[in-house]
This record gives C-alpha cells, structure tokens and sequence, in this order.
C-alpha cells in the first residue's frame, strides 16, 4: 500500500463482525443457540441484521433512528492495517430499552458483554448492567479491557477473558510467561472474577477456575491465517465446552480445552471456526476424557436440561429424547415412531448398556433412510441396567436401515472400539 496515492484492491470481503457477534456467530456454529443484542442505526444496520440472519443467528437489536452501523476496515498489505468507524450515538432512552431486554433475562441464562463502549454511552456502562442484574444469578461473561474489566470484578463476573497484553496493562506490568500471567489473574480472582482466561496468542492459553484448578496450555499447531475474531471464538468455545458438561465434574476442563481449540480454529481459518473445524482440531488435541469417553469428537450433543424421556418400559426415563430428535433432525430418519418404537423392542432383548458409563440404543428399521449416529453426555447418569451395573454417562443412538447389506452388530463392534481404545 502506497499511502497518498490511489491504492486498488486484489479482493473483497464483507462479513459481519464486532465482538459480541463474534460469539454469537461461534456459538452457533458449535449449535448453540442464541441471541445477539445491541444497537443498529442506517443501512449499514439493516445490512448486519439480513447477514446474521443468513448465517441462522438470531438477533433483536434496537434501532437508532440517526447514523449508522459502523463500518471497520481492516487492509492487508505487507502490514496490516484497520480503520474502524465511529458508530451511531446512542441516547440514554435507547441505552434504557437495552436495559429493559436484559431485564427478560432469567436465572441460569447466560450473557455475554464483550468489546468497547462507544464515546456515546457511559463508560461504566457494563458495571451498571451487573449492579441491575446482580440478583437475577446469570452467569455473566465479560471481554473488555483496562478500567471496563476492573469496574465489574466486584460483581463476581462468571468469567472474564483479558489477553496477556491486556492483563499486563491493568497491573502496569510485563507478563513473560505463564507464571506471571496465574499470578496477576489470582490478583483479579481476589477481586471478585470467579473464572479467568487469558489469551496469549501464539504461547497457548490459561485459565484460573473458580474451584480452584489451573490449566494451562500451548497452542495447538497450524498457519494462522486470519487473528481477527480469535479470542471472541475462545470466549465461545469455553462457554460452549461449559454446556457441554452442563457444569459438571469436568466442566471447566473441557471448557477451556473448547476455548483453546475453538479460538485456534479461528485463527487458522479465513474467517470464524466451523463446527467441523473445532471437532477437527479438539480430536487432535484431547480427544478423550479422564473416564476414557470421547467428551467431544464428531457428534452432537445436547445439554441435560433439554432431555426428554421418550421410551417406555425398560427405557421410561432415560432421558434419551433429545437424543432421538437429533437424529430425527438429521432427515435420515422416515418415520420417528417406527424408529423409537424399534429402539424399544431391541432393548427388550438385553440391555444396550455395554459398561464403563456407555450404551448404545439401536435399532434396525425400515423407518431408517440412511445409517446414523447421535451421542448425548449425561453428566449426572442414569441407570440404564448396564452389564457392569454402572450408570450411564454416555448415549450413542444408532440407527441402522434394515437392509441385507447393513449388520448392527458391526455398527456395535465400531462403537465398542472407538470408545475403549
């Protein structure tokens, strides 16, 4: 780039960004959904509402009747170089209907306040949210910087997330390596941050959790193609990876090993981490769990809170509903009763509960388009008559189109060696 002089462009790309849509858009490639909010004013605004709608993000932002969505340009030439707008200015009526959403939130609910408060708004705004918020007990997750962060450690933060840099700038010092960073993130701990992240880039990542655990952990290999939008993924990813274990035994390791692996699939991708791409490289990494479970492999899963018991008899209660919807959602089933009912004539046969907190509900039906697999963790477990009497904590639905070419007995073998090697 020549500055002071016409400069043309080899390529052209627009996405949608900021770092509160950032996570949303990570979180929905992971599966989870959720709902972006905030503010949008002009074209620009209509403009970022129709592209999150195209990727399936849900929004409800609200609208300012003057300006408009700002527009951030980011070159790449030898240097790379970003020129960010100024944005809308925003009234304190619209900063009080913003409020008023967050008012809808409920306990349990999880919020997400990430990135820079405009010149507009006060700058105690994101402290201001969790003063009004405090007695609703969501889990508040916040991604800012210098006096934004410290201003809302009082108000015991689920998990914030500086980057080295960033934590160095609130203590005015230097952090080197990952000592120095455990010990100035204990100091924001002490200050009210239940669980900390921080980001180091290239030197891995580290994370203080609230029961007192310390992981740490390099980078995972490969070419960083595009930084931007990285540590809003590992803000996604940990609070996926949370869900995933629904807050349970391992929760905070599997949450910071998805933060790892999701922010690093960003940064090795041209734009933000797929779901594939996350499976991918959390394989290569930890691919299995203290128990000897896949805790996140090439599966979906679902949460506990969502299980639906389905089955009758044998099957009353174990909670394997979301399970069959899973597979349901997948179209390779053709009729989900023929199927559910089939599931529930083969467990009568004998326990699917194979031992070492598995089982594997299958079936072998006409009802059945095309061979498919569905897992669900269930954190807690669940009797299931298992061979070894143990309670089940992992739940793969098989299912299998009854044709003369297709053995589930094979299908079972596979599960079977996938598990325990």
């Amino acid at each position: 780039m020549n500055l002071g002089y016409v400069n043309r462009t080899s390529g052209e790309k627009i996405l949608p960004g900021g770092k509160g849509i950032n996570v949303s858009m990570v979180l929905k490639n992971l599966g989870f959904e959720n709902q972006a909010l905030g503010f949008t004013a002009g074209f620009t605004g209509e403009v970022l509402k129709s592209m999150l709608k195209a990727k399936g993000v849900e929004s409800d932002f609200i609208e300012l009747d003057a300006g408009m969505t700002r527009i951030n340009v980011k070159i790449r030439a030898k240097e790379e170089t970003e020129i960010n707008g100024q944005g809308p200015k925003i009234s304190a009526d619209a900063l009080e209907l913003l409020y008023q959403k967050l008012e809808t939130l409920q306990e349990g609910d999880i919020l997400v306040l990430a990135g820079s408060i405009p010149e507009s708004m006060p700058q105690s705004a994101y402290m201001d949210i969790m003063k009004r918020l405090q007695d609703k007990k969501l889990k508040i997750v916040v991604d800012a910087t210098r006096d934004l962060l410290v201003n809302v450690l009082p108000y015991k933060p689920f998990m914030i997330k500086p980057n080295n840099f960033e934590l160095g700038e609130i203590f005015g010092v230097e952090i080197k390596d990952k000592d120095d960073v455990c010990k100035y993130a204990k100091k924001l701990q002490e200050q009210g941050a239940r669980n900390v992240l921080v980001s180091m880039a290239g030197d891995g990542a580290v994370l203080l959790a609230e029961d007192g655990s310390e992981y740490r952990a390099e980078a995972p290999k490969g070419t960083v193609k595009n930084s931007v939008g990285a540590g809003d993924s590992m803000v996604a990813g940990f609070i996926a990876g949370y869900l995933i274990t629904d807050g349970g035994a391992d929760a905070y390791r599997n949450a910071f090993e998805m933060g790892v692996c999701t922010g690093s699939a960003s940064a090795f991708s041209e734009e933000l981490a797929t779901k594939e791409e996350v499976e991918g490289l959390y394989v290569k990494t930890s691919a299995k769990n203290d128990k000897g479970g896949v805790a996140y492999a090439n599966y979906r899963f679902v949460r506990q809170e969502e299980h639906l018991p389905w089955c009758e008899g044998k099957l009353e209660g174990r909670n394997t509903g979301s399970c069959r919807s899973l597979m349901a959602e997948s179209g390779k089933i053709a009729d989900v009763d023929t199927y559910r009912k089939g599931v529930y004539a083969r467990e009568q046969e004998g326990t699917t509960g194979i031992g070492e907190g598995i089982a594997i509900p299958h079936c072998k039906s006409a009802a059945v388009k095309q061979a498919g697999l569905a897992a669900m963790v269930i954190p807690d477990g669940v009797d299931f008559d298992s061979l070894d009497g143990e309670p089940v904590h992992l739940l793969f639905l098989i299912a299998a189109p009854d044709t003369a070419d297709n053995d589930i007995s094979c299908t079972e073998q596979i599960i079977r060696v996938f598990v325990w090697t």
